[in-house]
């Protein structure tokens, strides 16, 4: 997950970011959990891969971290194929085994490339306005902490 920093109504500091370790273990312990979850309720495997498949969506998109959550999602499709589909543990490749990993790989890789799109964007915008401010266009304050921001004082008369 993408840190962020404060000190007072400052802004994040954007180059401080999670250890891939960090972002890896904590997908396991969520992928381990939701798989818990649903081996308790009596779903279809379906319901479980979707579940599964969600989880992998919304942990890319709240870490930004692609590797991690390729990894994640390779070791879900292991944890998936051993004790959702082979009750016992046992690791055995199966016809729909190939398709279960795609699809979690692919729907990890959405969220985490979704959260990346999203963050240039608002890097972007937050250049586009200082740009903006910094070139005498009225009306628009930069985006920065409050303890950088430039004062632009008229000349008094």
């Amino acid at each position: 997950m993408a840190t962020r920093w404060h000190s007072g109504t400052s802004g994040r500091w954007p180059n401080r970011r999670t250890p891939l370790g960090i972002n890896t273990a904590t997908g396991a312990v969520l992928v381990t959990g939701i798989l818990f979850l649903t081996a308790a309720a009596p779903v279809n495997p379906v319901a479980r891969l979707a579940c599964l498949a969600a989880l992998l969506a919304g942990f890319g998109a709240a870490t930004a971290d692609l590797p991690a959550t390729v990894v994640t999602a390779l070791l879900a499709a292991v944890l998936y194929d051993g004790f959702v589909e082979d009750t016992l543990g046992v690791l055995a490749w199966h016809g729909g085994d190939g398709a279960r990993l795609a699809v979690l790989l692919v729907t990890g890789a959405l969220g985490a490339l979704a959260a990346v799109g999203r963050q240039a964007r608002r890097e972007h915008h937050r250049f586009v306005t200082l740009e903006r401010w910094a070139n005498g266009r009225r009306g628009l304050t930069p985006a920065l902490p409050r303890a950088v921001q430039l004062t632009r004082r008229r000349p008094e008369w």
